[in-house]
C-alpha cells in the first residue's frame, strides 16, 4: 500500500498569473502491477488564465505517474512537492 500527498504549484509566465492544487492519493502493488484505490484532489485555486489547467495522479504498469496539464499557446513552469507512505 502506498499514500502519497502533495501539491502541484503553476506559474503562467505568458500572463504573470498561477495555480496550486492539491491531492491525496493511494495505491497498492501486486505482482508488479499498480492499481489505483482512489485519489482525492483538493484545494484547487487558480487565476483566470488557468481554468483549463489541471493535474492528474494515475499509474502505468507499476509506476506512479504525476501528469499536468497544460493551457494551449501559455508558457507555465510546473513544480511539485509529494510524500508518501508505504505500509
Amino acid at each position: 500500500m502506498y499514500k502519497f500527498d502533495g501539491d502541484f504549484v503553476a506559474h503562467n509566465t505568458t500572463d504573470e498569473e498561477g495555480a496550486s492544487y492539491g491531492f491525496s492519493a493511494t495505491f497498492r502493488s501486486n505482482a508488479g502491477v499498480a492499481t489505483e484505490i482512489g485519489t482525492d484532489y483538493t484545494d484547487e485555486t487558480e487565476d483566470a488564465s488557468m481554468v483549463t489547467a489541471d493535474i492528474f495522479v494515475t499509474q502505468s504498469g507499476n509506476n506512479i505517474l504525476f501528469q499536468v496539464q497544460g493551457v494551449v499557446g501559455k508558457a507555465i513552469d510546473w513544480s511539485l512537492l509529494s510524500t508518501y507512505r508505504k505500509v
